[in-house]
């Protein structure tokens, strides 16, 4: 399965990172690739993630998958066998910090197909989304 995977070191305690992740309600005023989500924060739980590409916004249904409090945060979403991916942040204490690992793995065939190309697209974005995460939680 193709895995987008980027890391940033956050020189805040996993808590404070948590709280950002989970204040949902204030995404768009940090989060330039998912600047909408609008999902209950329990495992099993539907709802929507507004996905940036440009300047256009698209809503994807998506399911939670882990809620783990200051530990783990992830959805799943898209068309199984065509373009389906679970996507997440995982938290790890390092010092006085925390190691956020940004995840996205997917499965179908667009993603094992066009994977070079994805994945070109999506790194620098999930970089500039930690890098805002990183921000937001120093701010």
């Amino acid at each position: 399965m193709p895995i987008a995977r980027t890391s940033i070191s956050i020189a805040a305690p996993p808590a404070v990172v948590w709280g950002v992740l989970t204040d949902t309600a204030r995404w768009p005023e940090w989060n330039p690739s998912q600047p909408g989500f609008e999902v209950p924060l329990t495992a099993g739980a539907r709802g929507r993630i507004a996905v940036a590409s440009g300047s256009r916004v698209r809503w994807v249904p998506v399911r939670m998958v882990s809620v783990v409090p200051e530990r783990t945060l992830s959805w799943r979403g898209g068309v199984r066998g065509v373009f389906h991916a679970v996507h997440g942040f995982d938290l790890m204490p390092e010092g006085s910090g925390t190691r956020v690992d940004h995840v996205e793995i997917f499965s179908g065939v667009i993603p094992h197909v066009a994977w070079a190309a994805l994945q070109r697209r999506l790194m620098p974005r999930y970089r500039a989304v930690n890098a805002a995460l990183r921000d937001r939680c120093l701010a």
